[in-house]
């Protein structure tokens, strides 16, 4: 680290920039870091050749798992993970003094970080290439995620590696109400209640749009739909095809094309 530190006093020289707001910080920089250094204890000073995030939550109470070992993770050895994080979730929350010889921190020096997700009575059959794990409570969206291994039974496991969010996961070790995306689609979204004449089977449905105060029929493809809204396009070169702010009849039972709204 001392190194490390000389070689960025080389690079950030105060007499070599010509910032007085950056010197003035950075003079304060290493105003500070000389005072937790001459306070410090000699043991209280972590060292480390090499540049790394030093995280102080150690996760030393639950296993811990190589790639290799993660491909050929089971499903009764995934729930038994499940049970052993849900006890460290409980003790976890204990105050605990630190003894010689006790796991302090831990060096992370990669971005990769790997995931095993349990989905309980849920049988995945394929996966996509937009699979992807949302994280409401969090706003977060993982993505760019590589399976290291699937098991499927009544329920499925997932261990996975990827490198999203990794600044806000890294003293992340239980991850809650998490869904699985399979398939993300973008597009026109409108309720399903909306289409008309849908066909499940080629995709195809209408509905009646709203130009100049008259109905009008257009015919659309249904990209996806989830029971409650669909996504769905228009044809190509058609004038009519559906547009962000056009307006739809929401039942369109109650109407015909060409019909003027008053």
């Amino acid at each position: 680290m001392d190194t490390a530190l000389e070689e960025r006093y080389v690079l950030l020289k105060p007499e070599s920039i010509n910032d007085a707001d950056l010197n003035k910080l950075l003079s304060q920089e290493a105003a500070l870091l000389r005072q937790l250094i001459d306070t410090a204890p000699a043991q209280g000073i972590l060292r480390t050749a090499n540049p790394c995030w030093i995280s102080y939550t150690t996760f030393a109470a639950t296993p811990n798992l190589s790639k290799e070992e993660l491909s050929g993770l089971t499903l009764q050895q995934a729930r038994e993970l499940v049970n052993n994080i849900d006890l460290y979730e409980k003790t976890n929350k204990q105050a605990v003094i630190v003894q010689k010889g006790d796991p302090l921190a831990r060096c992370v020096n990669s971005m990769d970080y790997n995931l095993v997700a349990l989905l309980p009575d849920y049988a995945l059959k394929t996966e996509s290439d937009n699979f992807g794990i949302s994280l409401n409570e969090r706003r977060l969206l993982l993505d760019d995620i590589t399976i290291v291994q699937k098991a499927v039974s009544s329920d499925t496991v997932l261990a996975l590696q990827t490198k999203a969010s990794f600044g806000d996961l890294m003293d992340t070790q239980i991850l809650r109400q998490a869904d699985l995306l399979i398939q993300r689609h973008s597009g026109i979204k409108v309720p399903l209640q909306s289409l008309y004449d849908y066909s499940e089977t080629d995709h195809i449905a209408r509905l009646l749009k709203i130009s100049d105060g008259i109905t009008k029929e257009v015919i659309v493809f249904v990209q996806a739909e989830d029971g409650t809204h669909a996504i769905i396009e228009g044809r190509t070169g058609d004038t009519e095809a559906p547009a962000e702010n056009d307006l739809y009849v929401l039942n369109p039972w109650t109407g015909a094309p060409g019909n003027l709204l008053e």
